[in-house]
């Protein structure tokens, strides 16, 4: 089970959108809950071009190999990593024929 929440901001030209967000999740198989920021943003150069990115905090449990009992650890803590993005939007124009 998980809760997400995510906001929209733009900035005063309409350019820069910034999403912050968050993500609160129970993971059953290591009792435990975790929380994950995330920001992503787009800067539009044009009409055009942008430019996106974001970052952000990942968990899940870990798998099921890892923690039986009698082969694995059944302590595991959540696996966790940073993920990142850096990218370029390119949208063409619309031409009428």
């Amino acid at each position: 089970m998980a809760l997400f929440s995510s906001l929209e901001l733009t900035g005063f030209d309409k350019r820069l959108l910034v999403i912050p967000g968050v993500r609160i999740d129970y993971l059953e198989q290591v009792d435990e809950f975790t929380f994950e920021p995330r920001l992503n943003f787009r800067y539009s150069f044009t009409e055009e071009w942008a430019m996106t990115g974001g970052v952000g905090i990942f968990n899940q449990n870990p798998t099921d190999d890892e923690t039986i009992l009698g082969f694995g650890t059944p302590t595991l803590d959540p696996e966790m990593a940073v993920h990142y993005s850096l990218g370029a939007f390119y949208q063409p124009r619309q031409y009428d024929a």
